[in-house]
């Protein structure tokens, strides 16, 4: 389940850039066109996870990042505050329970 939770967290991240440069942009809502969510495999290292079963995780998190991204708003997630300087955005724990709750009981 951590894979899983690394996939989601991966994807909410880049998804959140991708829509704020895209409203920044001033480009229409479409998280399908961003080349990672096409992708999918950023974080992915091979190990525990099969790559499809990642890819479909990244492409969760990444559409919730892009909403909130793109609207400017924490709907999903918020930023990590931990004094780091980089730009990095966290899927909320309670969203990931429930996508990785919901895919597991309809497996």
């Amino acid at each position: 389940i951590k894979k899983l939770e690394q996939a989601l967290q991966a994807g909410y991240n880049e998804g959140f850039r991708a829509g704020r440069a895209d409203r920044e942009d001033r480009w229409r809502y479409d998280y399908r066109s961003a080349f990672a969510y096409q992708d999918a495999n950023y974080g992915y290292d091979g190990r525990y996870i099969a790559q499809d079963e990642y890819n479909h995780y990244f492409r969760e998190g990444f559409q919730r990042g892009y909403d909130d991204g793109y609207y400017g708003r924490q709907k999903y997630g918020k930023k990590n505050d931990d004094g780091g300087i980089n730009d990095e955005w966290l899927i909320a724990g309670g969203i990931i329970a429930a996508i990785i709750g919901y895919e597991l009981l309809t497996d």
